[in-house]
């Protein structure tokens, strides 16, 4: 769950970044405001598709929601489940 936080944290930084409003973000995934509050929330996930078209309404790559802190690419737990964080791999 706490990553669907975390994406959702940043999609709400960027749509108050670009001025995207509940509304229209529904309006433009064809879901119900009560619908994407939730995803804003961090209750429901958003999937691949609703990414991609916040992306391009925001102006952010689509990967900019999951980019993480300094902090939590250092975080033992990345390490201990195998995830690379850049390098060659052995």
């Amino acid at each position: 769950m706490e990553i669907n936080t975390n994406v959702a944290d940043t999609v709400r930084a960027e749509m108050a970044r670009s001025r995207v409003t509940q509304g229209k973000l529904a309006q433009q995934l064809h879901l119900s405001q009560a619908a994407v509050s939730r995803r804003l929330k961090g209750e429901v996930a958003f999937n691949a598709d609703e990414l991609i078209v916040t992306a391009l309404i925001v102006g952010v790559p689509v990967g900019a929601f999951f980019e993480s802190t300094p902090a939590e690419a250092a975080s033992p737990h990345a390490a201990s489940a195998g995830v690379s964080l850049g390098g060659d791999a052995a």
